[in-house]
């Protein structure tokens, strides 16, 4: 199966976000952890952009969050991700974040085949319930605390460095200007 573009990378979208791809379900989601966490659980789908996100019940009021990346994401960005969440998990143990949970073979992500000429990269996080920071008010004390979070996890940054960090990305504002070639694809004044 192969992927179709909705716009070439010069436009400004790369392939992370332009590659149209056919969702996991839920079945597929819970057989991919099972396989490759050795984890059973009921996965219950979770809106994304463009991947497959699932949050897992193990049971026992265990749950994770199944990522199953988009085949246009590049697996040293998908990696580059992890890497990330594994340096704040040392560096700031105490931040609310997401945990990586390893594979079976002991690595942070897998790539593995969805079906013919559909190989992704899936990841397992520990689930951190909430909600979004939309559904609640928007008060000082919210963008203090938002803020403080953002400065602790900047700083839980500082140091890390990995080979896909200086990849294009579409949501980069240094290539924002790039993105004028697709604004002809968004309704006026929308």
């Amino acid at each position: 199966m192969s992927h179709p573009t909705i716009d070439a990378p010069e436009s400004g979208i790369g392939a992370g976000l332009s590659v149209v791809a056919e969702p996991v379900d839920a079945r597929t989601a819970e057989g991919i952890a099972a396989a490759h966490y050795g984890i059973a659980g009921a996965a219950s789908w979770l809106a994304g952009e463009k991947d497959s996100n699932f949050r897992l019940d193990a049971g026992a009021g265990i749950a994770y969050f199944l990522k199953i990346l988009s085949p246009g994401e590049d697996p040293a960005v998908s990696r580059l991700h992890s890497n990330a969440l594994i340096h704040v998990a040392r560096a700031a143990p105490d931040l609310p974040l997401p945990r990586i949970v390893p594979t079976r073979a002991g690595e942070p992500d897998a790539r593995i085949t969805v079906a013919p000429e559909d190989l992704r990269t899936v990841r397992l996080t520990t689930f951190t319930p909430g909600r979004s920071q939309a559904a609640g008010p928007r008060t000082d004390g919210q963008r203090r605390a938002a803020g403080a979070l953002l400065a602790r996890l900047q700083g839980a940054l500082e140091g890390f460095t990995d080979p896909a960090a200086d990849h294009v990305s579409s949501w980069d504002l240094r290539h924002a200007g790039r993105l004028r070639a697709v604004l002809d694809v968004f309704p006026e004044g929308g």
